[in-house]
């Protein structure tokens, strides 16, 4: 790939994974970081920093990846946005739809959000088997996905952790919304939310580390309303990230950890597996930024869109309130069908 001019805005261990990456791929490429912190080195694969935006006007950047924590993203977002611009948001898009919905106006610019699950090749194949058919009409979907917090980050004490932190959009909904943006991917837009949202260890400081949904979706997989059940937490130690669609004609697994996909057919408890490739941790962010950096951006891609980042928010936010009101059922407005 030609010489390009690559921003990144901030210096965690998620902005760093992008320098390193970017710089496999763009190994002529003027690299700079936008940090918060100066006291804080930049990462050895940049070719600078800078410590205030009025500096990137001059730097021109070609390509611009948004790397700081979410409350933060809409913000900065809105002073870099420009014809000729591309922006990868990692994800979550935001930590509210409020702040979220202010870039809608903009959705028609490469804007993309970090989803990098969907880069997954046994993810796009599990989407791909129902997408055939091949359970028949699904009839219901459960997931759930875990892992101790402090294994998460060995370098990076808990406590400074933007996981453990409310005012750093953490919380497992958040950190762990991947889960939310592939259901909405795969099954369709979430209709309604009924959440069970709590705090029960010490690891996090005034977010939730447990979460429990139960949701529904009209998608043409099924025929009537489809129920997904949503189990997530942020301390379990068999780290845990699997989703089985159970269908009219058998059961599809797939079990992220292990990179398969796996069908079982009516009333068998052993399965089939019908795809196995296991990757890198890496892997998917290294497809993920090939895309960014060398397609054009087309309605039919994989990346996740800024509505699309919306649409994740909304279940959040509808969790949380169905959580603050013992349970009850909230209804989300969709934006797009």
């Amino acid at each position: 790939m030609s010489h390009r001019r690559l921003l990144v805005i901030g210096n965690g261990s998620m902005a760093r994974r992008h320098v390193r990456l970017s710089r496999q791929l763009l190994p002529d490429a003027d690299i700079r970081v936008l940090r918060h912190r100066t006291d804080r080195e930049i990462s050895p694969y940049a070719n600078g920093s800078m410590d205030v935006f009025e500096d990137i006007d001059q730097f021109e950047p070609e390509y611009v990846i948004v790397a700081s924590p979410a409350p933060y993203h809409v913000g900065q977002v809105s002073k870099i946005l420009k014809e000729g611009i591309k922006v990868l948001i990692e994800k979550p898009l935001s930590d509210s739809v409020e702040k979220a919905s202010a870039l809608l106006q903009f959705s028609e610019m490469p804007i993309l959000i970090g989803y990098n699950l969907r880069f997954s090749p046994s993810l796009q194949y599990f989407k791909k088997l129902l997408m055939e058919g091949v359970v028949g009409s699904v009839l219901s979907v459960r997931c759930e996905v875990g892992q101790f917090l402090p294994s998460w980050r060995p370098s990076t004490p808990t406590s400074d952790s933007v996981s453990v932190s409310k005012a750093l959009g953490g919380g497992v909904l958040l950190e762990l919304s991947h889960e939310i943006d592939y259901l909405v991917w795969i099954f369709g837009g979430i209709c309604t939310v009924n959440a069970s949202l709590s705090r029960q260890t010490d690891l996090v400081k005034d977010v939730e580390d447990t979460a429990y949904l139960f949701m529904t979706s009209q998608t043409k997989l099924s025929e009537g309303p489809l129920c997904i059940s949503l189990n997530m937490d942020l301390y379990r130690h068999d780290t845990t990230r699997f989703c089985v669609a159970i269908g009219e004609t058998g059961s599809l697994k797939w079990d992220a950890l292990r990179g398969t996909v796996e069908f079982f057919g009516q009333g068998s408890s052993k399965g089939y597996v019908m795809f196995s490739e296991l990757v890198e941790p890496d892997e998917t962010y290294v497809s993920q930024l090939k895309f960014f950096f060398g397609k054009e951006f087309t309605a039919d891609h994989q990346f996740a869109t800024v509505r699309e980042g919306v649409e994740t928010l909304k279940v959040i936010d509808s969790a949380r309130l169905s959580s603050n009101h013992e349970g009850s059922c909230v209804r989300i407005e969709r934006s797009f069908t």
